[in-house]
């Protein structure tokens, strides 16, 4: 008799222990939710998921016609690049001069009959790579990038002021003159050209400093010292990789490439993708030394 009531005690207690545990792995979920707080990005005046920003901004940076992979290697760039900002300012607003972004009536306007396949295009590779982010000793890097390189990218201190390790040029030679544009010629008239400068004529080029990368840091015209990035901005031209060339009345500029030249080159991506590398390779490359990771690792 003892026995028995002894067999039914811990029968009564088994299904006690199993719901106490039930229990605390319910807990332990919930608490583990609460942490997965949604992200809003300010944009302009308005409040978006961090996601649905990453969307417009992609569809307005990179061609959607490009390599699944390469604008998987974008969207992780666009995201990163986001959370970098919000982490250092939760305020932060952004604007169309930091990332380009498009509403939906212009991607329809941009994409006509293509729009549905596009859209869905991106959303999906945004699902796809839901969370990930690139990391620098575990936080989000300045994840900048770009249209297309002169065959290598360049260091960021001499474009941003400030060097950073996972942000140095490394060889992207896919990209050549080959590819539409990567070469282009623009002619100045000579008034302009010593008008935007502020020179009086004649103009005389002097030395010219470049870093390995072919771009110019510095240029003297008319003993006068400029940085090449500041002749990028005066003349609106589409790189620092440029090459002038008086001639009677004006100047002939040629430039390699197109954008500031650090980070990812978006057409060097799409070329890596095309000859059978995924995102993670493609982002492994612009970016020295980083992790992919999730946002809530």
């Amino acid at each position: 008799m003892k026995n028995k009531i002894l067999l039914a005690v811990v029968v009564i207690l088994i299904p006690i222990v199993v719901i106490s545990f039930r229990m605390k792995t319910n807990f332990k979920m919930e608490e583990e939710e609460q942490k997965k707080e949604e992200i809003y990005v300010n944009y302009n005046d308005t409040k978006l998921l961090l996601d649905d920003y990453v969307y417009h901004v992609v569809a307005a940076e990179m061609p959607a016609s490009f390599e699944s992979e390469a604008i998987k290697a974008q969207i992780l760039a666009t995201r990163t690049y986001t959370l970098n900002k919000i982490n250092i300012n939760k305020d932060f607003v952004f604007t169309k001069t930091l990332q380009a972004f498009q509403e939906d009536d212009e991607l329809k306007q941009k994409w006509d009959d293509d729009y549905d396949k596009y859209a869905t295009k991106i959303k999906e590779l945004i699902e796809e790579t839901k969370d990930e982010i690139i990391t620098y000793e575990g936080k989000p890097i300045e994840a900048y990038y770009f249209s297309m390189s002169n065959g290598k990218t360049t260091n960021a201190e001499p474009v941003f002021g400030e060097n950073k390790d996972y942000l140095q040029g490394v060889d992207s030679s896919l990209e050549d003159s080959s590819l539409n544009n990567f070469t282009v010629n623009k002619k100045i008239p000579l008034k302009e050209f010593a008008q935007i400068l502020e020179l009086e004529l004649p103009i005389v080029i002097g030395d010219i400093k470049k870093d390995t990368s072919n771009r110019v840091i510095e240029i003297a015209i008319n003993n006068k010292t400029y940085k090449g990035t500041e002749i990028r901005t005066k003349l609106n031209l589409r790189s620092t990789d440029f090459t002038f060339t008086i001639e009677e009345n004006e100047i002939n500029v040629t430039t390699n490439g197109y954008g500031h030249g650090v980070g990812m080159s978006q057409y060097g991506a799409n070329l890596m993708a095309k000859e059978g590398y995924n995102y993670q390779d493609i982002i492994k490359k612009y970016y020295t030394g980083i992790e992919i990771k999730k946002i809530y690792e």
